[in-house]
């Protein structure tokens, strides 16, 4: 797995990427955004689609590098919804936060019980 950070904190993995076999052209990448402490996680995930494996700029597979093919997930999935996924999972990593250290539930047993 390829990790990046991010401005806020968050890691970018790359979870997968699938390729051609006749060229090694990679077609897919499955990339996930986290934030996770000691006292919350939260995580949203996206899939990025490649369609022109050809011309001057083209990476034999081999030689590509993970900064590349998050970059390019990056930039498939563009920067506004990249803000959204961003404040998507801090909203989610904040509820979850509020909820650990203050939750509404909780299990167990009385002390009394043996």
């Amino acid at each position: 797995m390829a990790k990046k950070k991010n401005t806020l904190n968050g890691i970018y993995t790359i979870l997968n990427i699938e390729r051609l076999t006749a060229d090694g052209f990679i077609n897919k990448s499955d990339i996930l955004y986290t934030i996770k402490t000691d006292q919350a996680k939260a995580m949203f995930g996206f899939t990025a689609f490649f369609t022109e494996n050809s011309g001057d700029d083209f990476i034999p597979f081999q030689d590509v590098t993970q900064e590349e093919v998050l970059q390019w997930s990056k930039d498939y999935y563009g920067s506004e919804n990249l803000l959204l996924l961003e404040a998507k999972v801090l909203k989610m990593y904040n509820e979850t936060l509020k909820e650990n250290t203050d939750p509404v539930e909780t299990n167990g047993f009385p002390d009394n019980w043996n």
